[in-house]
């Protein structure tokens, strides 16, 4: 039996499982609105296309041009402009003007449209108050509808993951026999773990000659798994917002899907991991809702040292505690000072302002630093620091 080193099995693994086409779609401007409090003008969804348009992002999701005036004016706007980006508009085919709807979205010039028909009993039942067979009729009404208008139709099931599997694959083949050349596979409940993922992705796969679209949410926490295992099962594009924003705990993060596929799989996707860190603190500041400092790669501490001995391994070779360098999602350093700081780093921040001490004076110095950061229940400031060492320097003077 061969042996691999643990962190090669992944790799080996997705080898020759990945889909060649394999795409990641931006679906900040619509389901990062559906998260709580995020409402974007016009001017902001423009303002973050051309930065994902800048970072190689090819595939956007542009909303509900049929239910919203701005999502309306967005794709309009995009395609007057000759975005190069591919733009989605999406439907929701079980309202009553479901073809008004896929009328503005074929108007607005959107390059494909989304028709979304929920398939769990739970949806069908307390929500639609259809059965299964009244839905597939409205499927296969509706899909010829936005074929016959010559724009690219993606079939979407929502919540996917909890509907009963035999009808599931139903909904698909009458969508797929209706024209549908793409498919949605959707956890809209954020309740499938990886390997359900990567069976129903491969079954999908198996049964119909179609695109297949993954949609994962994060209520779990498992997103990012669910999506690399949609990624290993054949999936073809792959759904990500900025900052994981979305409905409830929102969706799969761009930089971490667009980061661990990259350097964990050796899967380029064709985007500019420098730009991520950048098009976080844009979305953040226009979205309200903050990045949490120790968020994975784009947060501020997502490269924090605070260990002397980290501190001295990593100047020594950065790989000893990073994976992959800051700079690689556009991050930085930080040195933060608290309870752990030590002589290695404190005879570091001294050089830096200038000062040279002794160990007694940089004992002092530390023991200072310590207490301040517990007491403020936070680092201290370099303005601090520099205070703090001023002061111990001073009263040995004055000894």
């Amino acid at each position: 039996m061969a042996t691999y080193e643990p962190v090669d099995v992944g790799r080996r693994i997705f080898a020759d499982a990945v889909n060649p086409e394999l795409t990641i779609k931006d679906v900040t401007l619509r389901e990062g609105e559906q998260a709580a409090e995020v409402n974007f003008s016009l001017q902001q969804k423009l303002m973050i296309t051309d930065r994902l348009v800048d970072a190689g992002v090819t595939m956007i999701q542009g909303g509900y041009p049929g239910r919203s005036k701005v999502d309306r004016e967005f794709i309009e706007t995009l395609k007057k402009v000759d975005c190069p980006a591919s733009i989605e508009a999406i439907v929701q085919i079980y309202t009553k003007d479901w073809r008004e709807q896929i009328d503005i979205a074929v108007d607005s010039g959107a390059d494909s449209i989304n028709l979304m028909y929920p398939a769990s009993d739970l949806r069908l039942d307390y929500v639609q108050k259809v059965s299964r067979d009244e839905a597939l009729r409205q499927i296969a009404e509706c899909i010829p509808y936005s074929v016959d208008k010559g724009i690219r139709t993606r079939f979407s099931p929502t919540d996917a993951t909890r509907a009963h599997l035999p009808f599931l694959l139903q909904t698909y083949e009458v969508a797929v026999n209706a024209g549908a050349t793409d498919v949605g596979c959707s956890d809209t409940a954020g309740c499938m773990t990886p390997e359900g993922v990567e069976y129903l992705v491969k079954t999908i796969i198996e049964k119909f000659d179609v695109t297949v679209h993954l949609h994962c949410h994060n209520d779990f926490g498992l997103a990012l798994a669910n999506c690399l295992a949609g990624v290993k099962a054949g999936a073809t594009i792959i759904d990500a917002s900025i900052n994981g924003l979305g409905e409830r705990a929102g969706n799969v993060d761009m930089a971490q899907a667009v980061t661990s596929l990259q350097h964990l799989y050796k899967v380029d996707l064709g985007v500019d991991m420098q730009k991520l860190t950048g098009l976080s603190q844009i979305v953040a500041e226009l979205s309200g809702v903050a990045v949490p400092d120790n968020y994975p790669l784009t947060g501020a501490n997502s490269f924090s040292h605070k260990l002397d001995a980290h501190v001295y391994g990593l100047e020594k070779n950065p790989e000893v505690y990073e994976f992959i360098a800051p700079e690689a999602v556009g991050n930085t350093n930080r040195i933060p000072l608290g309870k752990y700081t030590g002589p290695y780093v404190t005879k570091k921040k001294l050089k830096e302002i200038g000062l040279k001490a002794n160990d007694a004076q940089i004992d002092a110095i530390i023991q200072q630093i310590h207490e301040q950061s517990i007491a403020n229940k936070r680092s201290v400031t370099d303005e601090e620091f520099a205070d703090i060492a001023h002061s111990v320097m001073k009263a040995a003077a004055a000894e």
